[in-house]
């Protein structure tokens, strides 16, 4: 999946990739974010293979910081950010994830603080996604790790993991990932793969438009 986006975006380089109401963004400028996203992740620990979870909203962010994971043959957990207690614990540990990172909203903040030491517990690291974060990546160099990274991720190895509802509140938990990948049961419940395409509200998308 990252050399389909790294291609497209080297093809279009200076065209438009997404509008949001923060502002523009091409093709060039987002795959120059991700992989300065995926250095810093890379310095945090993460490695090919780990999974970290989004408790983040709709935001040109969000689809940066997803690129920046499979750069480097990582994946993203997308926890529903109205999730906190016990229910935001059991899919953070369905995932078993190395780091959390937040959106710096005051509302995300107190459910997370709320089940910080729980967080914490398990071995999962707190990041807030704020203004001083945002420029630390900006001012990195726009350089691709390279392809040691992502070398050996297979069609097993999701591209995200996706949260849904079930009848005891708690969430299951879907891999998306290559369609001819097998489906592993993490939340020890039987899923079914749903090959229906992620929706950003507010949030105009096209780089697989241009594919």
């Amino acid at each position: 999946m990252w050399y389909v986006f790294a291609d497209a975006c080297a093809q279009h380089r200076n065209e438009r990739a997404i509008w949001s109401r923060q502002g523009l963004w091409t093709f060039g400028e987002m795959h120059d974010q991700a992989v300065r996203w995926a250095q810093w992740f890379l310095d945090q620990g993460i490695q090919p293979g780990d999974l970290v979870a989004m408790y983040m909203k709709n935001s040109p962010e969000f689809i940066i910081v997803w690129f920046a994971m499979l750069c480097i043959g990582a994946a993203p957990a997308f926890i529903n950010y109205n999730l906190e207690g016990n229910a935001l614990l059991h899919c953070l540990g369905v995932a078993r994830t190395k780091l959390i990172l937040v959106d710096d909203d005051p509302t995300f903040l107190r459910r997370i603080n709320a089940s910080r030491q729980g967080i914490e517990e398990k071995g999962t690291k707190i990041v807030l996604l704020d203004q001083a974060l945002n420029q630390e990546v900006t001012a990195r160099k726009a350089t691709d790790p390279g392809d040691e990274f992502r070398g050996g991720v297979t069609g097993e190895f999701p591209y995200c993991l996706i949260y849904t509802r079930s009848v005891r509140i708690l969430g299951n938990v879907r891999f998306f990932a290559d369609a001819n990948s097998q489906w592993h049961d993490r939340s020890a419940e039987r899923l079914r793969f749903h090959n229906v395409p992620c929706s950003f509200t507010r949030l105009e998308v096209w780089w697989f438009l241009r594919l």
